[in-house]
């Protein structure tokens, strides 16, 4: 499995983790971003660049994922490559 496919699974399986947590963070995370990483709650955040300077600065290799908590859960559908994004 090449680079981007080991992401792409890390996305697919936390946000399997995320469904399943969904409605335990509704409550006390809702409006809030959620980082995992291997299918777990790492830390939810106030603000989606907060969540994102955390993980990059934790997880040297990218790989994690980070979820809004909205009122029911919405999947991108994508890969966000942390090395490709600029500075918010």
């Amino acid at each position: 499995m090449d680079k981007r496919d080991s992401r792409q699974a890390e996305v697919v399986s936390n946000y399997q983790a995320f469904l399943a947590d969904f409605p335990a963070l509704a409550i006390n995370n809702k409006g809030q971003y959620a980082v995992y990483r291997h299918q777990q709650f790492i830390k939810a955040f106030e603000s989606f660049s907060s969540a994102l300077s955390f993980a990059t600065e934790t997880y040297d290799d990218r790989l994690f994922s980070i979820q809004e908590v909205t009122g029911e859960p919405l999947s991108l559908g994508g890969l966000i490559d942390a090395s490709d994004t600029v500075t918010l």
